[in-house]
């Protein structure tokens, strides 16, 4: 059957809680939707993705595909969700939707459910929806409860306030590069650095501490062994 109808048909008569971990199928008011394997490149532009979001100072979850459990008859998993995954227990699905939601979207997306399973993380209580366009010119749709959609380019900044402490350029969600770097920058901030320089620097001052005591030391070892011998 053809997703695309789904919002034309009473509810369907399948349960989020019926439906098993590690399948090939989604849930959409009842209705089951098939999932087909991830093309390569959008395989390789998720995997890019995770760097930059799941290293922010602020992030303490994330996962890849997740089964979010958004009604008793909808279950969703967004390729990353980012924020706090709400576990139930006894079950294999989180609960609601992530604070932020993100889709890679190519040649083959069906973009009438794609529209749909944006409305539903929103009510699910997402804050932030991205869609990242593989196909054609690259770009990050910004969803907001509300809001009009946004476009974000590459060389421009993602912001999802409340959910991510800092900005990262769009081309992170798919250029390996960038999101390395981006990673690497997020790293540095939990431990405490702004920069690696400022790793580099604090390495140095150490060094020269060090080198001052050991000069010290061996200066006060010397003068006391010459003192003796007098």
């Amino acid at each position: 059957m053809d997703p695309r109808s789904f919002r034309k048909l009473a509810p369907g008569p399948f349960l989020a809680d019926g439906m098993l971990p590690d399948g090939y199928y989604e849930l959409s008011d009842g209705h089951p939707i098939q999932l087909s394997p991830a093309g390569t490149r959008h395989g390789k532009a998720t995997t890019e993705g995770v760097l930059p979001l799941s290293t922010d100072p602020m992030v303490q979850e994330s996962g890849v595909e997740v089964g979010h459990k958004l009604s008793e008859k909808t279950l969703r998993a967004p390729d990353i969700s980012v924020g706090k995954i709400v576990e139930a227990e006894g079950s294999a699905w989180a609960v609601g939707a992530p604070p932020l939601a993100v889709e890679y979207a190519d040649e083959s997306t069906n973009e009438r459910d794609l529209r749909e399973k944006i409305e539903q993380y929103f009510v699910a209580g997402a804050k932030y929806v991205w869609v990242v366009r593989l196909k054609g010119t690259r770009v990050v749709q910004v969803h907001e409860q509300n809001k009009p959609v946004r476009l974000v380019r590459e060389g421009e900044q993602l912001e999802a306030p409340g959910v991510l402490q800092e900005k990262i350029p769009a081309e992170a969600l798919w250029d390996r590069r960038v999101a390395m770097d981006v990673a690497l920058r997020n790293l540095l901030l939990r431990a405490g650095y702004r920069s690696i320089d400022e790793v580099r620097q604090e390495g140095l001052q150490e060094g020269l501490e060090k080198g001052l005591k050991k000069g010290r030391r061996e200066g006060l070892e010397e003068g006391l062994e010459k003192g003796l011998k007098k």
